[in-house]
């Protein structure tokens, strides 16, 4: 009678004890799910924290942007860091730009359970971006084919040879030309115009080394890379930048593998030698991060196709005619392709005030990595997860 007493009295404890140790791994699970949440939650939160604030850099800055905050049933803190140098500086500081990655990272205190995830994320690019072709105002197409979006803030014109295969935003009330809305073209009209991007041209001077024009305004049979400046010092992360003094700075028969801010132009002249197109190549050190050419003012391109770079200045023989990245002015463009004979290729996105696209059958294609890869000075506020990073550290 004893062993039988023993024995249930054993078998009572041990199930009383399963049972207590299942209650206690559910609870641990269901804390620990509901701490994961809540760190997702914080990580989520400081997100709309950069969008609505867009001096957050200067404001938040590095370390706790989160302290305790209550999400459901737990408490939740939130790290930031830049992934890249471990320090997210202020908006034209040498080291920061508007494009620099956030990583976030997030621990959650459920019940006395603890969790944490970090989560890299990007700023997001302008929605200009998104585009091959932006006009704040207005777009005439002339001898152009165009791969990508458009998107202008007032009348979409066409004075013959120009030939889209993408979309056409537009503003309410404005006009698009007839031969352009066709069955490959969906023409989409917005209640109010999207804003050219807000370019901190100072952030490139700060970022940058001087390029010293000649006394002539011109920078002629020139090959200008991060090893190569014929007009000062090199610059090693590719940007470079001029004050045209509210002047007329030309380009023509160069190479260019970088990224260029002209302050205070009257007008930039590509391409262009006594009103006759010129060879010429641009192409960004970093398509995915900096922009090729900005321009404080007009921009005209007079470029002609081929390969003659190779010639005068010593250039690249293996160069030809080509543009690639995003060109930028914050005045009217004219190109890329005025008065040429023969067409090129441009991959990336051209945006100004006004534009006017012009060329001999010239191809302008956008690069699809524009729509999620956010570039210097050409950012909207707030931040978005990269898919993939979100993980337990």
């Amino acid at each position: 009678m004893l062993l039988v007493t023993l024995l249930a009295t054993t078998l009572v404890t041990g199930a009383a004890y399963e049972t207590g140790s299942r209650l206690a791994r559910g609870a641990a699970l269901r804390d620990g799910t509901l701490a994961l949440a809540a760190a997702q939650a914080g990580i989520e939160t400081a997100a709309r924290m950069a969008a609505a604030d867009g001096a957050w850099r200067a404001t938040l800055g590095d370390g706790l942007w989160i302290d305790g905050l209550p999400i459901d049933e737990a408490l939740v803190s939130v790290l930031a860091a830049d992934p890249e140098d471990g320090q997210i500086a202020v908006i034209g500081a040498l080291k920061s730009s508007s494009a620099d990655p956030v990583r976030f990272t997030a621990t959650a205190l459920a019940r006395g359970v603890s969790r944490s995830l970090e989560s890299t994320c990007l700023p997001i690019p302008h929605p200009a971006l998104r585009c091959v072709g932006f006009s704040a105002t207005t777009i005439a197409l002339q001898g152009v084919a165009i791969e990508g979006r458009l998107r202008a803030g007032g009348d979409v014109t066409h004075a013959g040879g120009a030939t889209l295969h993408g979309d056409i935003t537009t503003v309410t009330g404005a006009s698009v030309a007839a031969e352009l809305d066709d069955y490959d073209t969906d023409v989409h009209y917005a209640p109010a115009a999207l804003a050219l991007p807000a370019v901190d041209f100072a952030w490139f001077q700060a970022a940058g080394k001087r390029i010293t024009v000649p006394i002539t305004r011109t920078i002629a049979n020139a090959v200008i890379t991060p090893t190569r400046n014929p007009y000062g010092p090199v610059s090693p992360n590719g940007i470079y930048w001029i004050d045209a003094g509210n002047a007329t700075v030309y380009f023509y028969n160069s190479a260019i593998e970088a990224c260029i801010a002209i302050r205070n132009a009257g007008e930039v002249i590509v391409g262009d030698w006594f009103g006759n197109p010129t060879y010429y190549y641009h192409r960004s050190p970093d398509p995915d991060r900096l922009p090729a050419l900005l321009v404080e003012g007009d921009l005209t391109m007079r470029i002609e196709a081929g390969g003659n770079l190779g010639g005068a200045g010593g250039l690249v023989p293996s160069i030809t005619s080509d543009l690639e990245g995003v060109f930028l002015c914050t005045g009217t463009f004219r190109g890329p392709q005025l008065g040429a004979a023969s067409p090129i290729s441009c991959r990336g996105s051209f945006l100004a005030q006004a534009a006017h696209f012009s060329g001999p059958g010239t191809l302008l294609r956008h690069r699809p990595e524009l729509d999620l890869r956010p570039l210097a000075e050409l950012t909207v506020p707030g931040l978005r997860p990269l898919p993939g990073t979100t993980r337990e550290p």
